[in-house]
């Protein structure tokens, strides 16, 4: 036996061993609480507007309508022909796009 350790040494670093473990996992547990609440109960919908031979169609207007509800967002497309609609509700939805001179197939 080592003169310097006395023989519950082993007992006490068992413990510590033991109580830093038991740390570790209630700082996992804990952090991953926040993570939980986070849940989100809309969504985002996006896309890119081209025509037929792939050329973007910026300032076209899209129009989300929910079919339950019949209510409608309305946004238009940028330069690049992308647009985005955030907090969409979970649900059914037509998307519609319009820009004069130019027809849906």
């Amino acid at each position: 036996m080592n003169p310097r350790f006395g023989s519950n040494d082993w007992a006490v670093s068992a413990f510590l061993r033991w109580l830093s473990m038991g740390n570790v996992v209630l700082l996992l547990t804990l952090s991953a609480l926040p993570a939980w609440t986070q849940s989100t109960s809309t969504g985002t919908v996006s896309g890119q507007v081209m025509d037929r031979q792939s050329a973007l169609i910026p300032g076209a207007e899209v129009v989300l309508t929910d079919t339950s509800t019949n209510s409608a967002q309305t946004t238009q497309t940028n330069d690049a022909g992308r647009f985005i609609f955030l907090n969409v509700a979970p649900g059914t939805y037509n998307l519609s796009v319009s820009k004069i001179g130019f027809t849906q197939a």
